[in-house]
């Protein structure tokens, strides 16, 4: 998972280098892995075998992983926004 997140960082990164029509290829193939990413991420559960705090550790993992879901969404939602600005 974590390589999912820094292969989309890769392309959004790739996208804000980018102009005209090759960034908005980029930015919808970056979208496009966000929503799989995503999608895998909420269908993802503790294993029901797990200590507590294991479970503690799993959670603490799973929450940073989509802290920076959400830091690459901001960052695509202000590149969108400065492309309509222009």
């Amino acid at each position: 998972m974590t390589q999912q997140i820094m292969q989309s960082k890769q392309k959004l990164a790739a996208a804000q280098a980018a102009q005209g029509a090759e960034r908005q290829k980029m930015m919808t193939e970056h979208m496009s892995m966000m929503q799989k990413t995503m999608g895998q991420m909420q269908a993802m559960k503790p294993r029901d075998n797990m200590t507590p705090q294991e479970q503690k550790e799993w959670i603490a993992e799973h929450q940073k992983l989509m802290d920076t879901m959400m830091g690459q969404m901001m960052d695509e939602h202000h590149l969108m926004m400065r492309m309509s600005c222009k």
